[in-house]
């Protein structure tokens, strides 16, 4: 029995002595509930399936089983079976996110429309001014769009466009991201840009002041954050959990701008919030149409259905770094739309086969970076150096995957003397923590380079998300492992100018589910300039036609058949 077998049958054994329950049926969909949670599903869709609907009924009448989540350890709405935690982010998420898509107070076409004029000149009718004067005249905005499409702009844009409408009144704002890594990357296109103060940006962990035994944190629903307005990048990567923290700590009256790519892998984490926002089409209302049309003299297609966050969703079509008609900006177009691939070799965008890949050849792609850890290069340069490339594998372990991928190469630099053997935390190590520690404000997902200093004991080194460095003895890291190469899932919020992703042929089941459409597009648009794609036909193409599914009823939430119930409280069990 494995381990996730052991936890399901061990649920079910907990739902079944707590409802006094006697009917192994019951018991099964306990266990398929279970599962579904640890394949990040924030419920079971019993409609999904052959369950027999006398079943339903037979949940529906169980003591510890509501339709509200009201003192009962499950919920079942509709046809959904949910754990009531998940239930409970679910429809607080839904009811924080309607009541801030409104108007504010006092924006008028007029005056919107001119400070739009000053920033985009002619380029008022870009899909970018559109989303900057939603931004200036509503509480909630919802940008997005695909690489290059320009949300990062967008963001510079609306920040002076606030300089303008603000003067007198100066806006507490901050910028946030889930990773220190994505963070990092948003404050420095900011800076580049131009942009005179860049306000702060934090990860999503430091805003909301996470304590230091991790479960804790400062800001919540009975102490709001102190701003006016919160930019939050990379939204396709924050949980259920982490969004309903963040939603809860909101003032009432700030502002919230939410970005993100929903086509990109969902969070590692149960949910998958941005996906179920933009499942239905959110359009725009009469309302809204008629207030684009009087501040900058574009048309608008009203929404043809009711939709609870109708006005609040701005998507960005054209992109600004790629061709869309070759290389990476066609690729990933056709992969996000379903489109039949077409994979020729170009200066972008380059398949091989999979038996043609070895250490030897990603040894070759990190030769600058190799070529400075040679001459005892400065940490700062030996980040920048690594940060251009990255080996990518949708699984850690077997073969293909992360783990012999890194044991590979380590091997090859030990037999041709570019690192010491006898010491794991050689000189340029690239080191990628694993698990999360808020005393010394390292997380998941962040990336260091080990150097020494002066004859003293090795020390890694790495940059926050104000770009600053900071530095640590090896010895008191977090749990953490080399990354020449890392998963795809890891890479998200960074960008690299090559991405080499390796698919193995799947050796599993549950190996194959993992490599998905959405697994393929995350990877390519980790690139700015160039793909390499080892894999065997028959595996790519069955990659790209198969979906990354999450069961939620977060999406139905927005068009009326799933309403949020009443604020509660979560009761834990």
């Amino acid at each position: 029995m494995s381990h996730q077998e052991y936890v399901d049958r061990r649920f079910a054994e907990l739902m079944m002595r707590l409802g006094h329950i006697d009917n192994r049926a019951l018991a099964d969909v306990f266990v398929r509930l279970s599962r579904g949670l640890s394949n990040q599903h924030s419920c079971l869709d019993l409609a999904d399936g052959d369950t027999d609907t006398t079943l339903i009924e037979a949940l529906r009448r169980l003591s510890i089983v509501s339709e509200d989540g009201a003192g009962t350890p499950l919920v079942l709405e509709d046809t959904r079976l949910y754990m009531q935690r998940y239930h409970y982010y679910e429809t607080g998420i839904a009811r924080r996110l309607v009541d801030m898509n409104q108007p504010l107070a006092g924006a008028s076409p007029s005056s919107c429309g001119e400070v739009i004029g000053d920033i985009f000149g002619a380029a008022t009718s870009s899909d970018q001014a559109v989303a900057v004067l939603h931004a200036i005249a509503r509480q909630l905005t919802i940008i997005v769009g695909g690489p290059g499409t320009g949300k990062t702009t967008a963001v510079v844009r609306l920040l002076q466009a606030l300089a303008r409408t603000h003067q007198g009144q100066p806006l507490s704002i901050k910028l946030a991201a889930p990773t220190g890594k994505a963070a990092m990357r948003m404050k420095e296109a900011i800076r580049q840009s131009g942009v005179e103060t860049v306000p702060e940006v934090l990860t999503l962990h430091r805003l909301l002041g996470v304590r230091s035994n991790g479960r804790e944190f400062r800001y919540g629903e009975h102490n709001p954050m102190l701003l006016d307005l919160l930019i939050v990048d990379e939204v396709s990567m924050i949980d259920l959990a982490m969004m309903h923290r963040l939603l809860t700590a909101m003032p009432p009256r700030a502002r919230l701008v939410l970005l993100g790519d929903p086509d990109q892998l969902p969070s590692v984490e149960a949910g998958n919030i941005l996906g179920d926002i933009c499942k239905y089409p959110a359009g725009y209302s009469e309302t809204f149409a008629a207030f684009v049309r009087d501040a900058l003299g574009v048309s608008l297609d009203a929404a043809a259905r009711p939709h609870r966050l109708n006005d609040a969703v701005c998507r960005l079509h054209q992109t600004h770094r790629f061709s869309p008609d070759a290389g990476i900006g066609s690729l990933s177009r056709q992969i996000r739309d379903g489109l039949p691939v077409t994979l020729g070799h170009s200066d972008e965008v380059e398949v091989r086969h999979l038996d043609t890949f070895n250490a030897q050849t990603v040894v070759d792609d990190y030769s600058e970076y190799l070529d400075l850890v040679s001459a005892g290069a400065s940490a700062a340069d030996l980040l920048d150096a690594f940060d251009k490339v990255r080996v990518l594998a949708p699984i850690r372990e077997g073969d293909g995957g992360v783990d012999s991928i890194n044991q590979a190469i380590e091997a090859v630099l030990t037999e041709s003397g570019i690192i010491a053997a006898e010491t794991p935390f050689y000189f340029g190590r690239p080191i990628l923590v694993t698990r999360n520690d808020y005393n010394l404000r390292l997380f998941n997902g962040d990336v260091g380079i080990c150097v020494k200093q002066d004859g003293e004991d090795p020390v890694v080194v790495f940059r926050d998300a104000a770009g600053e460095q900071r530095t640590y003895l090896a010895s008191r890291l977090p749990p953490h492992e080399t990354c020449f190469a890392m998963t795809v899932h890891k890479s998200q919020g960074s960008e690299f100018d090559k991405v080499v992703l390796v698919l193995p042929n799947p050796t599993s089941e549950q190996t194959a589910q993992m490599m998905t459409r959405e697994l393929i597009y995350t990877a390519v648009t980790r690139a700015r300039q160039m793909v390499v794609i080892y894999a065997e036909d028959a595996t790519l193409q069955a990659c790209l036609a198969r979906r990354s599914v999450r069961h939620s009823g977060l999406g139905e939430r927005f068009i009326g058949s799933a309403t949020p119930p009443p604020k509660g409280q979560m009761t834990l069990f």
